[in-house]
């Protein structure tokens, strides 16, 4: 039977003795598994993987945050563990973007095997079976694991059995939106956060939550029936380092 990603991350951090819990130590890992690191301007991409004489380089984009950068080291060793990957240079797209089927299962398991890498299910969903689902937990287990804050939110409600969703918006247009087990009818890519949100709060300017706020169902889920789901919507928002970047966190939470 075929291995998932996770498995073979999980291998390699058992091969390589690397704690499973806090900061993995990247440059140690890549060295250790006979490839080496190094930074480049590049565009179009936040990573490259190189087959090198005897060994490979991984590239990473300078101008990227370092959390960005651990995140597509793990991603690009990810292509090299995994045995049914390519080990011909691989210059990473995102899966939604890709253009055939191959390349978006590849990049889907590069970032499955990095998540479970810098993230592991065994330590992660205990700490998140209760309590909220919202950025300030995402930011707890980015600070404890020394990811970004936007990986650790994925990965926070990827594990996690709540209802619950993370958005993208830049320069005040959605990016992306990731549903896990949240009702259907997300607003669609381009859309500008609605209003009466958090996060239209913090595109016009004003002070965002990593809390969880309670907003109205419609304003997130035009399309969602309240009482077929039940429950409250909690939002939070918060700016990214980077200007116009906004980062969301949607729970539906179970009601009192």
């Amino acid at each position: 039977m075929r291995r998932s990603a996770a498995e073979f991350a999980r291998w390699v951090r058992q091969v390589h003795e690397v704690p499973v819990d806090g900061p993995v130590d990247l440059e140690r890992l890549v060295a250790a598994c006979g490839g080496i690191v190094q930074e480049v301007a590049i565009s179009g991409c936040s990573g490259v993987l190189l087959p090198l004489e005897g060994t490979f380089g991984i590239a990473v984009r300078e101008s990227d945050s370092r959390r960005r950068k651990r995140f597509t080291v793990a991603h690009e060793l990810g292509h090299f563990c995994i045995p049914s990957h390519k080990k011909s240079a691989v210059r990473c797209v995102s899966p939604e973007t890709a253009r055939d089927g191959t390349t978006r299962d590849s990049e889907r398991e590069a970032n499955d095997f990095a998540a479970e890498l810098l993230l592991p299910r065994s330590i992660v969903a205990p700490t998140i079976a209760q309590g909220g689902i919202d950025v300030a937990r995402a930011i707890q287990l980015a600070d404890r694991f020394d990811v970004s804050t936007v990986s650790a939110a994925l990965r926070m409600c990827e594990l996690t059995r709540e209802r619950a969703a993370v958005l993208y918006h830049r320069d005040g247009r959605l990016r992306w939106g990731i549903r896990f087990g949240m009702p259907f009818g997300l607003p669609a890519s381009g859309a500008p956060p609605p209003g009466d949100t958090v996060a239209y709060d913090v595109a016009s300017g004003r002070s965002g939550s990593a809390v969880g706020q309670e907003v109205e169902l419609g304003q997130w889920l035009p399309l969602g029936d309240p009482e077929r789901w039940g429950g409250v919507l909690l939002e939070s928002s918060i700016l990214l380092d980077s200007p116009g970047e906004i980062l969301t966190v949607l729970w539906l939470a179970e009601s009192a």
